[in-house]
């Protein structure tokens, strides 16, 4: 029980809606922040030092996200993105105190871990890719084309029940903004469970033929 609130105490889920984005809305500009799905953050301080954060979708209306803290660490993410964080898009894409630093000159970096060979990800330039790793980046605009991409998977996988094992996040594709310590991580690991699988595989063949 007193992990449990322990627990409780550091992580928070807040939905943001719609009319307590338009009351928001209506403070004093601060630094706007592209979203990987091309929704725009404002953020601006608030009169006890935390952040105060609107939100208007790439389609031009008030939209809804996930506040989530962990740890004091303040990150807001799509509802779409949701059954996507850590198995398709990293937790980093939505984390204010990382876009804040990564964001430049109306880009937001990523780096992509990948499997095979690299497909085409709608929305996002590459500008370098090798041995399952890449870098790109995407505009304000490219943005909705991946939000658009996004959704249309969200539905596809609400449909079936299943999220990230197909479409746009199949064979192990990874998105995670640039500068992020965890995707190597990450990418090594699917690397190192995929050579697992095929010696199991091997393994099998081989009792087969003895038979």
């Amino acid at each position: 029980m007193q992990g449990r609130k322990n627990a409780s105490r550091k992580n928070h889920l807040t939905t943001m809606a719609p009319a307590a984005v338009l009351a928001a809305s209506a403070a004093p500009a601060g630094r706007t922040l592209e979203l990987i799905n091309g929704d725009r953050l404002l953020v601006r301080t608030g009169p006890t030092g935390r952040p105060l954060v609107s939100v208007r979708s790439a389609a031009g209306y008030l939209a809804s996200l996930v506040t989530i803290t962990t740890c004091g660490v303040i990150s807001d993410a799509p509802l779409a993105a949701m059954p996507y964080l850590g198995q398709g898009l990293d937790p980093t894409l939505f984390r204010l105190s990382d876009l804040q630093r990564a964001e430049r000159d109306g880009r937001l970096p990523v780096s992509i871990s990948y499997l095979g060979r690299l497909r085409a990800i709608p929305g996002i330039t590459v500008t370098r890719a090798g041995r399952g790793l890449a870098a790109g980046y995407l505009t304000a605009r490219s943005a909705r084309l991946f939000g658009a991409a996004l959704d249309r998977q969200f539905r596809a996988d609400h449909a079936s029940g299943s999220y990230g094992a197909r479409g746009l996040f199949a064979d192990g594709l990874s998105i995670a903004l640039a500068g992020s310590a965890r995707l190597p991580a990450a990418h090594a690991d699917r690397h190192r469970r995929r050579a697992e699988r095929k010696a199991r595989q091997r393994r099998q063949r081989a009792r087969l033929q003895r038979g």
